[in-house]
């Protein structure tokens, strides 16, 4: 029995009222009958995510799709669709941070807020889908560094000193929303401060932000 004959079998045996649909339920026990691991928040999330007419099932179509995996441009026109809630093409890093944790990638509240701010071209403080991609892809490693160092030149002490301090830290955190201490921003660069200077270069901040969240 090949792929496509097993999904069939499957879904037939799971579609119990005959209608061609299965909820995130019956998707769960589907993936897991053919092998997969599918937890019941992802199968909530893949319902949603490959659900073309809004009413919550997936048919057999979506059901490979998920198995298979659409790739991710498709997923984010699906997500960025879903939470875009007003239609003007923009999401705001609250938003961003949904539909990034919606595809399975991880992303604080801190960094969401720091990657609208890189990656909004016109300044208004909100993504496009094309900017979305670009948060979740990378352009590519030049792309990335530039990125970095934008995102350090916030966080420094005086611009163009080349360093953040603790209380450069704290005031940038507490610009984002994050309230904290003196002396818990210390205590997060001793754990990045290579050289044990009580600062951070950008080498070392890059090593802080290319560690996952």
């Amino acid at each position: 029995m090949d792929k496509e004959q097993q999904y069939k079998h499957v879904f037939r045996r799971l579609d119990k009222n005959g209608d061609g649909k299965l909820s995130p339920t019956e998707l769960q026990m589907c993936i897991e009958s053919i092998g997969r691991e599918l937890s019941s928040e992802e199968a909530e999330i893949m319902a949603e995510l490959m659900d073309s007419d809004g009413d919550g099932l997936l048919s057999l179509e979506e059901l490979v799709r998920v198995v298979e995996g659409a790739n991710d441009e498709q997923k984010y026109k699906h997500v960025f669709r879903r939470l875009d809630k007003n239609g003007d093409g923009k999401l705001s890093p609250t938003e961003l941070q949904m539909c990034i944790e919606s595809i399975g990638r991880e992303l604080s509240s801190e960094e969401a807020e720091i990657m609208a701010e890189l990656m909004d071209s016109d300044g208004d403080g909100l993504l496009s889908l094309e900017e979305l991609v670009r948060v979740v892809e990378g352009a590519n490693d030049e792309q990335k560094v530039n990125d970095l160092k934008m995102a350090f030149k916030m966080y420094e002490d005086i611009e163009g000193s080349g360093f953040i301090t603790s209380k450069s830290l704290r005031r940038m955190l507490s610009r984002l929303g994050e309230s904290t201490t003196v002396e818990e921003c210390e205590l997060m660069i001793t754990k990045f401060d290579l050289d044990g200077n009580g600062i951070l270069d950008f080498d070392e901040f890059q090593d802080m932000m290319s560690l996952p969240s």
